[in-house]
Parts: structure tokens; C-alpha cells; sequence
């Protein structure tokens, strides 16, 4: 959020959607098949500081309402079946501010090994992770071999793609300074 706000892409709310895998939820040893992530919007006290960010996030997991909202939209999904999208805008601001949805994929060791692996310079860690709409930007993160990936999806016709991608190699480039923002 940091890295968008200091090439001109501020968020547009005081939140953001974190993806969480409230998979988290179950018994040890139980699995469960298919997508388990659900988003949680949160409100820290700031999207630039780390340590609201990780207070808001446990506060929420504590509650388990990933859970129980994966549950929800299942059952509604069993009931009235169909993906219902909402419809897109007629217009764009002039300077539009990105609703931002986080998710980390976590560390990626099991593919390090792989005989196809590259050195990190020439590994390409893509994810295709839909936005929430055009005035939404995705960031995901992975890491792999103790190097982060850094995924964006956005709609290039709301934001400028230069500043998106000044933004993310900002955010790759100097991580820690963006934190003292």
C-alpha cells in the first residue's frame, strides 16, 4: 500500500481484503478439497504499518468468521447456484484509487527442487489471481528458494500500468523503507 501511495495510487479506503485460508479452522490431520480461501476486509489503523496489519488480521482469525463465511457462501451457492458479478461502472475517476485485496501463498518449497528450476533471475512465479473489479488491484506474494514473487493484477484500463509497475518494484526494491512512510 506504501509502495501504490508513493507513485500517485493511494487506497481508496481505510481497508483492505486479505485472503485467508481458513482451512487454519479444521482438525488436525482434516483436509478439505478445492478453494478454501475466503477474504476478509480489514480496517487497521493504518495500511502502511505492519504491526496494525498483523493486529487487525489476529483479531479477526481469532473470531474463526472465515470459516463460517465460507460456510455461508456455500450454502447460499447450494441454494441459488450461479456466479452473479456485479455490474462494471459507467465511468472512471480521473484519478482513481485502488481497493486493494492482499494474499500471501506462503512459502513454495516443495517446487524448489524441481528439475526445471531456474536461478531466481530467470524464475517467473506467475499466479492468476482474478481482481475484485476494475477499480481493484491484487498483490500476491510467494516465496520460493528465500526469494520473494511478487504478483499484480489490475485493470489497465482504470490504472496507469507505469505507476503499477513503478509501485511494484518499489515495493520489491526497497520493502523497508516504505515501512518507515
Amino acid at each position: 500500500a506504501a509502495a501504490f501511495a508513493e507513485c500517485g495510487l493511494p487506497a481508496a479506503g481505510p481497508g483492505a481484503v486479505v485472503l485467508v485460508d481458513a482451512r487454519r479452522y479444521l482438525p488436525a490431520g482434516r483436509g478439505a478439497d478445492g478453494n478454501f480461501a475466503w477474504g476478509l476486509y480489514l480496517r487497521p489503523a493504518s495500511l502502511t504499518d505492519p504491526r496494525a496489519i498483523q493486529d487487525e488480521l489476529a483479531r479477526e482469525l481469532s473470531t474463526g468468521s472465515a470459516l463460517a463465511m465460507l460456510a455461508l457462501r456455500t450454502g447460499r451457492l447450494l441454494v441459488a447456484p450461479g456466479h452473479r458479478e456485479a455490474p462494471l461502472p459507467h465511468r472512471v475517476p480521473a484519478r482513481p484509487r485502488p481497493r486493494f485485496t492482499f494474499t500471501h501463498l506462503g512459502r513454495l518449497d516443495g517446487y524448489r527442487d524441481l528439475p526445471w528450476a531456474a536461478d531466481p533471475a530467470r524464475r517467473r512465479n506467475i499466479s492468476v489471481p482474478s481482481t475484485s473489479g476494475p477499480d481493484a488491484v491484487t498483490v500476491s506474494l510467494s516465496e520460493l528458494a528465500g526469494v520473494l514473487h511478487v504478483n499484480v493484477s489490475f485493470h489497465r484500463s482504470t490504472f496507469d500500468p507505469e505507476r503499477v509497475r513503478a509501485a511494484t518494484e518499489l515495493a520489491c526494491a526497497h520493502p523497508a523503507e516504505l515501512l518507515h512512510h
